[in-house]
């Protein structure tokens, strides 16, 4: 009897332990049957649970723990992204500078062979003038026109010495055509333009210019330094060899290469040059 009392005891303490804690758990999910997703529903749910373990302070220093730690790792997150986008930048800026020069060293080669082929071109062209302001006539002799002119400036030139002459361009214009001659030497040809200072004084050739057979670049090189003097910038413009000169107000002697070599003239300034310094000098032109 005594034995059997004991185990009733004992199964209707264990019962007990089994109802406290059924009634334990069953609290527990009401609690978190009545957790929201937010996080002040989370903190809730924290405090109810370690509430026997963890004091206000202790969850407030875990929370500042947590959120250093947080703030931290983002930090060092989007600190990498920003080293790596400013990395990339710069790659692709290097690329941009390294593109950018080679751009400019491809546009100095292009101008100095451009400069290249213009010379050899004009060394062609070495042997040869062209004569303007003579009026057009219908079956004309070019090359009687050419021996006259040089007649009246003082040069003897006769048939051997013309390799061949004619009118320059369409027929038709509202100005007489150019006359292009070509000597046999060159040595005509530099007779014939030193003399070109005595047509001034001599009536029918006041109209009359005689000047190099330029290419088409200096052609247009040379109509841009004659504006300069029908403005007045100048004093004087000229060719030789198929090369174009000009002199300033101060009577200094130029060389024009490059259109920009005239820069300087357009807008005059104060400057002390010597007699063989190029318009470059002035302008930056290279």
């Amino acid at each position: 009897m005594p034995h059997t009392k004991r185990k009733r005891r004992r199964r209707f303490s264990n019962k007990q332990k089994l109802s406290s804690s059924s009634s334990s758990l069953s609290e527990l999910n009401e609690s978190v049957d009545s957790v929201d997703s937010t996080e002040s529903s989370v903190s809730v749910l924290s405090v109810r649970v370690y509430k026997g373990f963890l004091s206000d302070r202790d969850v407030e220093r875990i929370a500042a723990a947590v959120k250093n730690t947080i703030k931290t790792d983002f930090t060092i997150d989007i600190l990498s992204e920003v080293q790596a986008t400013v990395r990339k930048v710069f790659d692709e800026f290097s690329e941009v500078v390294v593109l950018k020069q080679e751009i400019n060293t491809l546009k100095s080669e292009n101008e100095n062979l451009r400069l290249s082929i213009d010379e050899l071109e004009q060394y062609g062209r070495r042997n040869a003038v062209r004569i303007s302001g003579i009026p057009e006539k219908t079956g004309e002799d070019t090359d009687a026109i050419v021996r006259d002119v040089a007649n009246k400036m003082g040069v003897d030139i006769h048939d051997v010495d013309i390799s061949r002459s004619h009118r320059s361009g369409k027929p038709g214009q509202s100005r007489p055509r150019q006359i292009l001659v070509k000597f046999v030497r060159y040595n005509t040809k530099r007779k014939l333009l030193i003399s070109r200072r005595v047509m001034k004084s001599v009536p029918s050739l006041n109209n009359v210019f005689i000047n190099d057979d330029l290419t088409k670049r200096r052609q247009e090189l040379y109509r841009k330094a004659r504006d300069l003097w029908k403005d007045r910038k100048i004093t004087k413009t000229w060719t030789w060899d198929g090369k174009i000169f000009l002199t300033d107000k101060t009577n200094k002697k130029f060389r024009i290469d490059r259109e920009c070599d005239l820069d300087p003239f357009r807008t005059p300034r104060s400057m002390e040059l010597t007699t063989t310094t190029y318009a470059a000098a002035l302008s930056g032109c290279t």
